[in-house]
C-alpha cells in the first residue's frame, strides 16, 4: 500500500447503489458508495474502467476477482497496519475486533481503535473490513451499511450467531 494522489475517477451502478472510485493508474485509492459529491477528476475511459468494474462485480457476488488493483489507501500508520491485518482474514472467515487487534500486535483493549480504523477503511470491498464482527458474534459496523455487510458475508458462506 503506497501513498498516492488520485488522478482519475470512475462511477459504476450496482444493486447497492453507485460506487465511485479514485485511482492513479491501476492503483485504487478510495471507493465510496452513493457519494454525495463527485470527485473533481477526469473519468477513466470505458476500457480503463472495465477491470475495476469487473473486480467489484465479482466481489459483490462473493467470488475472487481474476484481477486486483494495487491498493493505495490513505491513512495513518496505525490505520494502514489494521488494513494490512484485514487482508489476512481468509474469505469465509470472520474475526472479532479483539482478534484483529491481537493479530497486529496490539492488546484486545485496542478493539475500539481497531474498529475506528476499520470504519475509516477507504477501500471497503477490496480491504475486507466486512469480515470483522463483534466479539459476541454480532454483525458490528460497516461504513457501507449493514445490508451490504450481511450480503458479502452470506455470499462468502458466513452465517452469524447474531445479526445485530
Amino acid at each position: 500500500m503506497s501513498n498516492l494522489e488520485a488522478s482519475h475517477s470512475f462511477r459504476m451502478n450496482t444493486d447497492f447503489g453507485e460506487i465511485t472510485g479514485w485511482v492513479r493508474g491501476n492503483a485504487l485509492i478510495r471507493l465510496k458508495i452513493n457519494a454525495k459529491i463527485a470527485p473533481n477528476l477526469p473519468l477513466l475511459t470505458a476500457q480503463e474502467q472495465a477491470p475495476f468494474d469487473a473486480a467489484i462485480r465479482v466481489i459483490l457476488r462473493g467470488e475472487e476477482p481474476k484481477w486486483l488493483p494495487e491498493l493505495a489507501p490513505q491513512g495513518s500508520e496505525f490505520q494502514r497496519k489494521v488494513w494490512q491485518g484485514l487482508l489476512q482474514i481468509p474469505k469465509g472467515k470472520v474475526w472479532s475486533y479483539a482478534d484483529l487487534a491481537l493479530h497486529i500486535g496490539k492488546s484486545p483493549q485496542a478493539s475500539r481503535a481497531v474498529g475506528s480504523a476499520c470504519g475509516a477503511n477507504p477501500i471497503a470491498l477490496f480491504i475486507p473490513c466486512h469480515r470483522v464482527v463483534r466479539k459476541d458474534g454480532g454483525l458490528g459496523g460497516f461504513a457501507w451499511g449493514p445490508s451490504l455487510k450481511r450480503h458479502l458475508l452470506h455470499k462468502e458462506g458466513v452465517e452469524l450467531a447474531s445479526d445485530q
